[in-house]
């Protein structure tokens, strides 16, 4: 709402929508305003988003999503709502989604990275210690062969 209502309070302004397929162009008024989420893609940017009551929608689809929030185990709880939704009507397909493991999966890419990044930050010092303990046992060596150093580590 900043970046169409800059320090201006939004809440009884008028906002006309944009005009797209099935969705005609029409005028709402702001009755209130909430925080920025993400919803599809954790690494897109926030789209402006509005909310407007199911009967108000211009062309309502067949489907409803609901949030259900519960201390019961999932299963549990699935297995109630199926069961209410089922003595409503048997026609009505529920699908569910736990906010938890649409989480984990949309993390996916960035535990990778992290994993890679872990992985190969260790390969390198490993290597680096390898030098080090190469390089300290290799002065000794030249020290008890009475080699100088510089001459022998001289490239031509």
């Amino acid at each position: 709402m900043r970046r169409f209502f800059a320090n201006r309070n939004p809440v009884g302004a008028l906002v006309r929508s944009v005009a797209e397929p099935d969705h005609p162009e029409t005028l709402y008024e702001v009755i209130g305003v909430v925080k920025d989420t993400k919803y599809a893609n954790l690494r897109e940017d926030i789209p402006p988003i509005t909310y407007v009551p199911a009967a108000q929608r211009p062309s309502p689809g067949p489907w409803a999503g609901v949030v259900i929030r519960s201390s019961a185990a999932f299963s549990e709880v699935i297995n109630q709502v199926r069961r209410k939704v089922v003595d409503l009507s048997p026609d009505i397909t529920v699908q569910f989604k736990v906010f938890e493991t649409q989480i984990r999966e949309g993390l996916i890419r960035e535990r990778l990275m992290a994993w890679m990044a872990g992985f190969f930050g260790t390969l390198a010092a490993v290597l680096a210690l390898a030098a080090v303990a190469g390089f300290a046992s290799f002065i000794p060596a030249l020290r008890a062969s009475r080699v100088d150093p510089m001459v022998a580590l001289r490239l031509d």
